[in-house]
């Protein structure tokens, strides 16, 4: 057979480069959001699959894919993961395309209760938000995320 070669990319969308390290959690149940601006997208991505990445007080993630106009157009596997278990993490397959004048959205969902002090951080006792896209063609964008 032949293959069109493409170089994959992964691009890490809500909190990948930890910019909230260290920030607490409040006790109980919470939610925070980021936002992927369209100005981080501004060439096509083809995307293949997803992996959502939370830690142990996660409970569930949501995603909002707009177009440049502001129109939603997530597709469901990429919408929510609305029941999020850590230890059963797994690339998700899945087929859309991010376009230049697009934005997401990427907000998680954490219940801290019975746990103190749970912060933002690298270790597995901390919390993550980050979805991984996997797409094609390549590019030098990874991160893309600012708290709201």
């Amino acid at each position: 057979k032949d293959f069109i070669g493409h170089d994959a990319g992964i691009l890490q969308v809500g909190d990948g480069l930890i910019d909230l390290w260290g920030q607490k959690l409040p006790a109980g149940k919470s939610k925070i959001s980021f936002s992927c601006p369209s100005k981080c997208l501004t060439s096509e991505k083809h995307v293949f699959s997803i992996l959502y990445h939370q830690h142990s007080n996660g409970i569930a993630m949501k995603n909002e894919l707009r177009d440049s106009v502001g129109n939603i157009k997530t597709n469901q596997v990429f919408a929510a993961a609305e029941y999020y278990d850590w230890e059963i993490e797994r690339n998700l397959p899945t087929s859309f395309t991010i376009y230049p004048g697009d934005s997401i959205q990427t907000t998680c969902y954490y219940d801290t209760k019975g746990r103190n002090n749970v912060q933002f951080g690298l270790g597995s006792e901390d919390e993550m938000c980050i979805m991984f896209l996997y797409y094609y063609p390549a590019q030098d964008l990874q991160f893309c995320g600012t708290s709201s």
